[in-house]
């Protein structure tokens, strides 16, 4: 990824913080190295951590300990084949793939497009947890692709509520 790239990615992250932190009145801040470190082929380094420090290094976001149920990552693209989502988009798979690692946590996948918007990708199977979306398309019958914009606000009572279960 070139420095530009990581640095698009970056800001992604600490402009999703910020956004938290203030729909949800806690502290929510970037992961050092966007969660690399136990991200992926580095998965059997979460086995060795405590729940804090597994917390920490979850997603791209940390998130505070009221909602350690919750997992973030971020990405911030140039282009995105919104066609591929009605047959099969590799990009996404990938980041789901990503996303899914850790089966405790219900994830969120947060996607900037270039002059397009901010999106939201999650497993269906937490679609009853939240309001239903107006907006939204069942990508491969699994997971729920919808508007990013006011999702976490509409939602933040019911959010809290799960917590950290």
């Amino acid at each position: 990824m070139s420095n530009y790239s990581k640095q698009k990615g970056n800001n992604l992250e600490r402009e999703v913080s910020k956004e938290l932190s203030d729909v949800f009145n806690l502290s929510f801040i970037r992961v050092p190295n966007s969660g690399a470190f136990t991200g992926k082929s580095n998965k059997f380094r979460s086995n060795q951590l405590s729940k804090e420090q597994n917390l920490i290094m979850s997603g791209d976001i940390i998130v505070p300990i009221e909602l350690s149920k919750f997992s973030l990552e971020c990405k911030f693209y140039k282009n995105f084949s919104f066609t591929s989502l009605f047959t099969n988009n590799e990009t996404l798979n990938d980041w789901i793939s990503q996303a899914s690692n850790d089966l405790d946590k219900i994830w969120f996948i947060i996607l900037k497009v270039n002059n397009v918007g901010k999106f939201l990708v999650f497993d269906i199977k937490h679609e009853n947890l939240f309001l239903k979306s107006e907006t939204r398309l069942i990508y491969k019958d699994q997971y729920i692709f919808t508007k990013y914009d006011n999702f976490f606000k509409a939602n933040k009572e019911l959010i809290l509520k799960i917590g950290n279960g």
